[in-house]
């Protein structure tokens, strides 16, 4: 099958919005002396329950090795950015922590986030209701044939029942409540697969 144009634009659109994050990611690495990947796990740990933030599941979660995120771990535990503790109830697991020289930088990277959030905010309301629907559907395909390990997000959840009701076609199991198309939402900490 021959791609269409369309088709080539909207991937190399996704390819440039990918390259600018590369770039909001080098200009905090560059200046905390970080690598990209860790400023992501950084991020991922602030936004994350506790029992989500462990090596195991930032290997999954980032398609990485256990021993690759390791030794990004052990380099922000020995500047001083992240601390481990250890399960009362499980000495093996160990949880991941920011710490408070973390959760200080945590501002320069909300700060960079949000510059890029207000861009999108410049779009009127549809265009991003369209566009939101088209990047989780993808997203899902993407999932459903194996391009990406952890998708996180309602349309893959275990918690999601589709087909619910006339104007609520979604229902969290977990929330417990209906929703429609404008409230699934992408990178859900409550995700279940």
């Amino acid at each position: 099958m021959i791609p269409t144009q369309q088709s080539e634009n909207i991937y190399y659109a996704l390819e440039k919005i990918c390259q600018s994050q590369r770039i909001f990611l080098w200009e905090i690495a560059k200046i905390e002396g970080f690598s990209p990947i860790q400023i992501q796990f950084i991020e991922f740990i602030h936004k994350m329950p506790m029992d989500q933030c462990t090596v195991s599941h930032l290997a999954k979660e980032f398609d990485l090795t256990k021993a690759t995120v390791s030794d990004s771990i052990r380099v922000l535990v020995k500047k001083g950015f992240l601390e481990k503790t250890v399960d009362k109830e499980d000495k093996r697991r160990v949880y991941l922590l920011l710490s408070q020289k973390a959760k200080s930088k945590m501002a320069l990277i909300d700060d960079k986030s949000h510059s890029l959030i207000q861009i999108i905010d410049t779009f009127d309301e549809e265009q991003k209701k369209n566009f939101s629907q088209f990047l989780m559907e993808l997203i899902k395909k993407l999932y459903d044939h194996g391009y990406i390990q952890t998708a996180r997000m309602c349309l893959t959840c275990n918690n999601m029942i589709r087909n619910h009701q006339e104007g609520n076609p979604f229902y969290c199991q977990f929330a417990n409540i209906p929703m429609t198309e404008n409230q699934l939402k992408v990178n859900c900490q409550y995700y279940s697969v």
